[in-house]
């Protein structure tokens, strides 16, 4: 059975920034592939912004900050100081 979705909890939660680096580059190629769904929760912004087509930004479960990630351009979310 092929995957159509890959679910991530912090994948870089707690990893070496050579690791989170690695995580990247695994990220981008299964996102080239273009066959799966990828949904990542994390609390690394830059991470987010640099692997993600889609990202959203919540602040006390509520959406603070949403967009492309070349249109967030590492915005502070409306209502946090800093993420």
């Amino acid at each position: 059975m092929k995957a159509k979705v890959l679910l991530g909890d912090e994948p870089t939660e707690s990893i070496q920034p050579n690791t989170i680096h690695r995580i990247g580059h695994v990220t981008d190629d299964l996102k080239a592939k273009n066959d799966m769904a990828i949904v990542s929760v994390d609390q690394y912004l830059d991470f987010a912004c640099d692997h993600a087509d889609q990202v959203d930004v919540f602040r006390r479960h509520i959406v603070a900050l949403q967009g492309r990630e070349t249109d967030l351009a590492r915005e502070t979310p409306r209502g946090a100081s800093s993420v």
